[in-house]
């Protein structure tokens, strides 16, 4: 029986890295630049390719996560606002805030990429975060999903990040 579950186990795994997103549940804070504690909680990371979708100059981010989720890898929801879209919940971890005397605080998706720059448009840059994956560091996107190009080769992920802002 023992061996049966860590057979699904080992199968579940490799479908979800098999189909292109691969999902980190929550864990501990990690401690960044200058000891400050950074709370990079769950991470949904995936690097651009055909195989998913057909990729052009005018293929966004969004699109990717679409078809990311028409194949079941990936849980995305949403809403569409003056911005473009907003993410809200990935795999089911949802965003969440509180609002205090001393001020606001909370978790939100927030996105990185190794895909910086193009054509004198800055799209990621490292001055604003950065999230380390694997061997790459990724920068904080200056663009939303919607309007993030989504480009073969460089790898994207929507992290669930701690913020707070005092009164």
């Amino acid at each position: 029986m023992k061996k049966l579950m860590l057979t699904i186990a080992a199968c579940a795994v490799a479908a979800v890295t098999l189909s292109g997103c691969n999902f980190k549940e929550p864990a501990t804070p990690e401690v960044g630049d200058g000891g400050a504690a950074v709370d990079f909680s769950a991470s949904a990371v995936f690097t651009a390719s055909s195989d998913v979708l057909e990729l052009s100059k005018d293929t966004s981010v969004k699109d990717y996560l679409d078809a990311l989720a028409e194949d079941g890898a990936i849980v995305i929801e949403g809403y569409t606002g003056d911005y473009g879209y907003y993410v809200t919940s990935v795999n089911g971890l949802a965003e969440s805030s509180s609002v205090t005397e001393s001020g606001s605080s909370g978790y939100s998706w927030m996105l990185y990429s190794d895909f910086m720059q193009e054509d004198g448009t800055v799209y990621a840059d490292p001055e604003y975060g950065t999230f380390e994956y694997g061997e790459k560091t990724l920068a904080s996107a200056s663009y939303g999903i919607s309007y993030m190009p989504c480009v073969e080769g460089y790898t994207y992920a929507l992290v669930y990040q701690a913020w707070s802002y005092a009164a």
